[in-house]
């Protein structure tokens, strides 16, 4: 570890932005522990969790901490996106987007802060969309959007909150999905993977 490295928990690392932002992370030295629900994640100290249970948000960040004796940046990529026309979205598909999206961000925010809290300093990074693309509701889309509008409110309410800590909350535009593929995942070009580097490298080591 230089003394530049720091120490990260990135949550969702399993999927396509935490798995590109593990591999970066890693290649520059910082010190990993990667967080995944299903699939396993390529870097660092591997911790499979469904945080679906809260309690297991805890433990995540409370084993992170052990193994790293301590954290400095929290990053959560977590998030499932569901397209699919309003109507037929049933009400635990609905719940489901509203949970990942919103529910678990804000029980990382909770802990995380607390966590950071006791070290006095700390940054928590998450993922939202760019606010100029809601102007109206995306009805196959409604959940992810309603879930990442409040996550804004929550980023800012944290900040207001905990001073001496940072939320840095990275927005993007979605790219653009087919509408004849109904189930498919949120797709993100490797420009615009490189792009959110960026940003998260800029907080990461500000």
């Amino acid at each position: 570890m230089t003394s530049l490295a720091k120490r990260v928990l990135v949550f969702g690392a399993a999927g396509q932005i935490g798995s590109y932002l593990c591999w970066r992370l890693a290649e520059e030295g910082h010190l990993l522990v990667s967080q995944y629900r299903t699939r396993a994640a390529l870097h660092g100290i591997l911790i499979q969790a469904n945080l679906f249970n809260r309690n297991e948000t805890v433990e995540v960040i409370e084993r992170a901490c052990l193994e790293l004796g301590g954290l400095d940046v929290i990053v959560n990529c977590i998030g499932d996106f569901l397209y699919k026309p309003l109507l037929d979205n049933t009400p635990e598909e609905f719940e489901s987007i509203i949970h990942s999206n919103l529910i678990i961000s804000q029980q990382i925010l909770h802990y995380g802060s607390k966590k950071l809290t006791d070290q006095g300093c700390g940054v928590i990074i998450g993922f939202g969309y760019d606010p100029l693309a809601w102007d109206r509701p995306k009805k196959k889309i409604l959940a992810y959007q309603i879930a990442k509008l409040s996550q804004r409110l929550l980023f800012e309410g944290y900040r207001e909150a905990f001073a001496h800590l940072r939320f840095e909350l990275i927005e993007f535009q979605l790219s653009e999905v087919s509408a004849a593929q109904p189930d498919a995942s949120l797709g993100v070009e490797v420009t615009s993977l490189d792009s959110i580097w960026k940003r998260v490298r800029e907080a990461v080591n500000r």
